[in-house]
């Protein structure tokens, strides 16, 4: 089976990797754990089916970094403890046996962990509010599909999917959607940590706002 690029490449579900990345980070963002493990299999299965590379550890990282970050500072020492118990089960798919994907079990226990913590942005928001220029212009794709494999989390949240389609997918980039968007709707977080050190002040946060130009899929940093 030939391997696809990140770009190009579609899960076992036939949805595009780069969408079914969005919905895992977006279903983690706001705690729905039966979206976040279904799009985490389609990854898993995908990468050891030879459909794609695809480091699930990096991804699950930076998430935390992005969408956790200060609200479970604990976070990255048990995301580090659970590669190690992933990598110490992990055997080659032909070996066969019921216990064939039982590292599976590692990504998902990071995943339920990740979804039930408190969330925070104050990483992401303190990195954007200092750097100059975060441009994201990714290569261009096919149209994505709509997922209709989960009703009740359509029906739970009608926006939630639509909002998946943000300035990192080609459905997004198709329908203008910049930052703007991304912070008013993509960056939505559920059980969100309060307090001091969650967060940048209002002041911060408003000044970030300006900071993005809407529409060029770039960032422009606002002098003063």
């Amino acid at each position: 089976m030939k391997k696809h690029p990140f770009w190009s490449a579609s899960c076992p579900c036939d949805k595009k990797l780069k969408y079914v990345k969005s919905v895992l980070q977006k279903a983690i963002r706001r705690g729905y754990e039966h979206a976040a493990i279904w799009a985490l299999n389609e990854m898993y299965m995908g990468r050891r089916l030879g459909m794609f590379n695809c480091n699930i550890w990096r991804s699950l990282t930076i998430i935390g970094l992005e969408d956790i970050g200060m609200a479970y500072r604990p976070l990255m020492a048990e995301l580090r403890n659970l590669k190690w118990a992933q990598e110490l089960t992990e055997v080659p798919l032909k070996t066969g046996g019921v216990t064939v994907n039982a590292d599976r079990l590692a990504f998902v226990q990071a995943v339920l962990l990740m979804c039930r913590c408190k969330k925070s942005r104050a990483n992401n928001e303190a990195e954007c509010y200092v750097k100059k220029d975060g441009g994201n212009n990714p290569p261009t794709q096919e149209e994505l599909d709509a997922i209709y494999n989960l009703p009740d989390l359509a029906k739970d949240d009608p926006e939630f999917f639509d909002d998946c389609e943000d300035r990192h997918t080609d459905e997004g980039i198709a329908k203008g959607r910049g930052v703007k968007h991304f912070l008013d709707r993509g960056a939505i977080l559920k059980n969100k940590a309060e307090g001091l050190g969650m967060g940048l002040c209002s002041e911060c946060q408003k000044r970030i706002k300006r900071m993005y130009a809407e529409g060029t899929g770039s960032l422009r940093f606002e002098l003063e």
